[in-house]
């Protein structure tokens, strides 16, 4: 049996550990280390964190409460209240005010089924608004962190858990698709 040295053993520690934590399934009531309550749907996971009131506002008035309560599995990638308030000057009174618009420009953020952060790779991934995908762009730095771009926005916080899928929290709305609604 070969030996090993102090730092081989640390070294192939590091990659079994690695290798674990890829490949064993996370409780959907896991975010970072410490547990949480995933007992929430999407829309209630949303209200608790107190950051998404316009989102849910404008997820109310586009009709789409209810599909978000009780859709099987979903990634939102979900805009804060800071995100609302980068857009343009009147832009999302336009938009509240022309509800299949609005309901259009919120399903261009619902990916269908549940996308943790550690599965998401370059390229493009189908949204619900039909025919209209998200660019993705994943840059990995190190062995653990990830930056995440959506059509050029930063996810801001990664896999927030609810009962019927994930939140990532991104810095910008996804307006790409605005002048073609309004």
């Amino acid at each position: 049996m070969p030996a090993f040295s102090t730092s081989s053993f640390v070294r192939l520690a590091a990659i079994v550990a690695s290798a674990i934590a890829i490949l064993a399934p996370l409780p959907a009531s896991t975010q970072g280390n410490r547990a949480v309550a995933s007992d929430r749907n999407i829309i209630e996971t949303l209200a608790e964190s107190g950051r998404f009131s316009t989102l849910l506002a404008a997820i109310e008035a586009a009709g789409l409460s209810s599909t978000l309560e009780k859709i099987e599995s979903a990634t939102l990638f979900a805009p804060s209240d800071r995100a609302f308030r980068r857009l343009p000057k009147g832009q999302l009174e336009t938009l509240i005010a022309e509800p299949d618009a609005l309901a259009s420009l919120l399903s261009y953020h619902i990916v269908p089924g549940t996308l943790r952060s550690s599965a998401l790779k370059n390229g493009a991934l189908a949204t619900l608004l039909e025919n209209t995908p998200l660019e993705i762009s994943v840059t990995r730095y190190w062995e653990h962190y990830i930056s995440i771009d959506i059509d050029g926005t930063s996810v801001r916080k990664k896999d927030i858990p609810a009962s019927n899928g994930l939140i990532h929290e991104i810095g910008s709305v996804l307006a790409r698709i605005v002048n073609r609604l309004t």
